[in-house]
């Protein structure tokens, strides 16, 4: 049986789980799927959260994803820090907000959106 599958995954997801030096991710296809699939997921629930936030709030789209970004490790989910990352840049995609901007309180936003072209959807 092929191992071709339907759903290709975005490059700088599967990026996440490539250690450094090696060349192959340590997560099986259906294992990287199945991470994919629930960051996807927890992405497209929380755009209509950072949405709602910077409309009742009157907060700016980085201060929603910065709030998002306080309660991720706390989700319940054991996500990986690369996969917080990649949840808060898929936010601000789906959104069509510009790219987050490295702060002094906030280091870690300005990451690398998943790349548009590998990310559309049938």
């Amino acid at each position: 049986m092929s191992d071709h599958r339907q759903i290709r995954l975005p490059e700088r997801f599967v990026q996440i789980f490539i250690e450094p030096g090696r060349a192959r991710p340590r997560l099986t296809r259906s294992e990287l799927e199945a991470r994919h699939e629930l960051c996807e997921d927890l992405s497209q629930m929380l755009s209509d959260t950072a949405r709602e936030q910077c409309w009742s709030l009157g907060i700016t789209p980085d201060d929603a994803l910065d709030r998002i970004a306080r309660g991720l490790p706390d989700c319940g989910l054991d996500l990986e820090a690369g996969e917080h990352e990649w949840v808060l840049a898929r936010i601000g995609e789906i959104l069509d907000w510009p790219p987050r901007i490295p702060t002094h309180d906030n280091p870690d936003a300005g990451v690398p959106t998943p790349a548009r072209a590998n990310d559309k959807r049938d």
